[in-house]
């Protein structure tokens, strides 16, 4: 008797102990778990001050602040249950690579804080190096990589320089991510 009453009391710290991370299985952005109806999902970001300002089929686009910035965000869902598994932040264009590349710096070491060293790649290609003045030019033909990737225990977060010349921060839930894949491969 002793030994099941320790055996029970042992599953049950271990269960207790654990909880929290059971409970918590999406990844959050703003505080908000990125899961659930598209709908439900917006009204959240509207209490957060997040503007709505259009829609496609699987897309959401909203405006807002984050990080100080002004930003445009685009919330992804899948595409029959309408559940939500990633968010795109995306900040304004930035005219001269020095503002790009700080801005991206800046950004990446916030989330390694936060995160722990993230999968990084910074790079250009073919005839194109960082200092030779046409770094922007570079990025817009593909010729420039700079990506870090944070895996986390409950998604990816990406942190990159787009073509167009800014800085997306892409949020993607594992258990969103897994869902979309087997909606898309019922969708064929």
């Amino acid at each position: 008797r002793s030994f099941l009453f320790i055996a029970l009391a042992a599953g049950l710290f271990v269960m207790l102990l654990y909880m929290p991370t059971f409970a918590q299985s999406h990844l959050n952005f703003e505080g908000i778990p990125i899961t659930g109806q598209v709908d439900n999902f917006v009204t959240k970001l509207n209490a957060k001050g997040y503007e709505r300002t259009g829609e496609t089929r699987e897309f959401v686009y909203m405006k807002g602040i984050f990080m100080d910035k002004e930003v445009m965000l685009t919330v992804v869902y899948t595409p029959v249950t309408k559940t939500v598994w990633k968010v795109l932040v995306e900040f304004g264009v930035e005219s001269c690579w020095s503002s790009l590349k700080e801005s991206y710096f800046r950004y990446k070491d916030i989330y390694a804080r936060k995160y722990g060293e993230p999968l990084s790649v910074e790079c250009f290609s073919g005839e194109y190096y960082d200092g030779h003045g046409y770094e922007l030019e570079a990025l817009s033909y593909g010729e420039c990589s700079y990506t870090s990737s944070y895996d986390t225990l409950n998604g990816l977060i990406r942190v990159e320089m787009f073509d167009s010349g800014c800085i997306w921060i892409h949020y993607i839930d594992n258990a969103g991510a897994a869902l979309m894949n087997n909606e898309a491969s019922d969708d064929e």
